[in-house]
């Protein structure tokens, strides 16, 4: 089940990605793998799931994709709206994050 809702957000942002400029696609794809990452902490079932979860929402963090992205908010290239969403996604993701270490320990 959870990887079938990985396989469709992956897919939903594919499609939503493809008649849409480069810049838009980018802070798309940033949201699309926030919510990737949220639904793999909530459906975490054990500390493994956990654990492989955490580094990747880590290891996105620091990805290409996050870097691409603040070059483009340091040079106001994304709407605010935008910018409140992606940081909104962020805190949920961390929420989730949590949760899912409190509801495993």
């Amino acid at each position: 089940m959870k990887k079938l809702l990985i396989f469709l957000c992956s897919v939903i942002a594919i499609i939503l990605c493809s008649c849409e400029s480069s810049d838009e696609k980018i802070y798309k794809s940033v949201i699309s793998k926030y919510d990737i990452i949220m639904s793999e902490f909530n459906a975490a079932q054990n500390v493994e799931n956990f654990d492989a979860t955490s580094e990747k929402f880590s290891d996105f963090k620091s990805s290409e994709l996050i870097q691409e992205y603040d070059s483009l908010c340091s040079i106001d290239k994304v709407p605010k709206d935008i910018q409140n969403l992606v940081q909104q996604k962020e805190k949920e993701v961390t929420a989730a994050q949590s949760d899912a270490m409190s509801r495993l320990n």
